[in-house]
């Protein structure tokens, strides 16, 4: 159920610094989402390679600001993305940068989250301490 909802929700989002949201698949197998393909994967990785490493300061600048507009976009939208780092964000081609932000899609940094009350996925490792105490 609250795959289906974050789903939805996503779905509704429509700004160019998003991921946007293609398809839902669901049944008796594993629950998937299909976006829009972003051809260098997630800026975590993406900066820790080869090119990014090459980037300029202007580069980075404006890839920090395509992130700043999904972010307003989606508080204009009083969407809360409660994880916004590098790895939550895509690059594409002509290096577009998209905010993304699937908390269901997390095998590659499982280890970098802490499952609180049994359900809530949450980034203790990057969390403020006090919405860690909160």
């Amino acid at each position: 159920r609250d795959f289906l909802q974050e789903a939805r929700t996503l779905g509704r989002l429509r700004d160019p610094n998003i991921v946007r949201l293609l398809g839902v698949c669901g049944g008796p197998g594993p629950l998937c989402i299909v976006t829009e393909y972003m051809e260098h994967g997630d800026l975590h990785q993406f900066l820790g390679g080869p090119r990014g490493h090459a980037l300029s300061l202007a580069t980075l600048v404006h890839l920090g600001a395509q992130i700043a507009a999904g972010m307003r976009f989606l508080a204009a939208r009083n969407f809360v993305h409660r994880d916004l780092a590098t790895r939550n964000c895509l690059v594409g081609e002509g290096l577009r940068v998209k905010v993304a932000d699937f908390g269901m899609s997390r095998s590659l940094y499982g280890t970098e989250y802490c499952r609180v009350r049994g359900r809530a996925l949450l980034p203790i490792r990057w969390m403020a301490w006090e919405s860690i105490l909160w």
